[in-house]
């Protein structure tokens, strides 16, 4: 084989390896795999939020499922949650205690309809409380928690990351949905100082890896 036409596979070879973040990660920030679902398990067994353990265990099984769809979107048989993925385990929980309440003020006999709507409230009004322990709890944990991906996601987007689950949190808003690219060109301008037009370097300056 001739030097010019090796050099041409090379060159060949090196493009079809070089993946996109969004081809490797995802279309938003929020879809970079941040939460180790074993440590998240692990945690909760020995430094559990104040719920009580049938909350904790319906907010395992929302978590577990929302691997599962991480798995079946990603294609990756990792054990980790995203932001977004986070976000959907503890609104499905959220939903999960509002059924609960719902369907005991449905089943009680229409005289006592009245004074269970003013209960319901009541209740509705502790769940919220009860969600926003839970929030509190995963950023309180955030560094605990951490996936192992070997250094590839860069140190200043799991601060950013960490400062959108704050957001999330305080706001009530969900600062996830943001496009990947313009959110690693802007971390990278925060931390770095330094402006990009291509996220893929930014990434990398940051000291990040893309994943193959």
């Amino acid at each position: 084989m001739n030097l010019s036409l090796s050099h041409s596979l090379s060159l060949e070879q090196n493009l079809k390896l070089e993946i996109s973040l969004s081809q490797s990660l995802g279309e938003h920030s929020g879809d970079i795999p941040i939460y180790s679902l074993h440590r998240i398990k692990n945690i909760l067994k020995k430094s559990p939020p104040i719920i009580s353990k049938e909350l904790s265990t319906t907010l395992v099984r929302n978590l577990i499922e929302a691997n599962l769809q991480y798995k079946e979107d990603s294609g990756n048989d990792w054990s980790c949650l995203t932001s977004n993925n986070l976000v959907y385990a503890i609104d499905c929980t959220s939903k999960d205690i509002e059924s609960v309440i719902e369907t005991g003020v449905q089943s009680c006999p229409k005289e006592y309809i009245l004074q269970l709507k003013h209960l319901q409230e009541k209740l509705i009004f502790e769940k919220d409380k009860t969600i926003e322990t839970i929030q509190g709890w995963f950023y309180d944990n955030y560094d605990s928690l951490q996936y192992d991906m070997s250094g590839k996601i860069p140190f200043p987007i799991v601060c950013r990351l960490r400062s959108d689950l704050s957001r999330w949190i305080t706001q009530r808003i969900n600062p996830f949905d943001e496009d990947i690219n313009q959110f690693v060109i802007d971390t990278a301008k925060e931390s770095l100082g330094s402006k990009y037009d291509n996220a893929e370097d930014a990434w990398r300056d940051m000291g990040g890896e893309l994943f193959r």
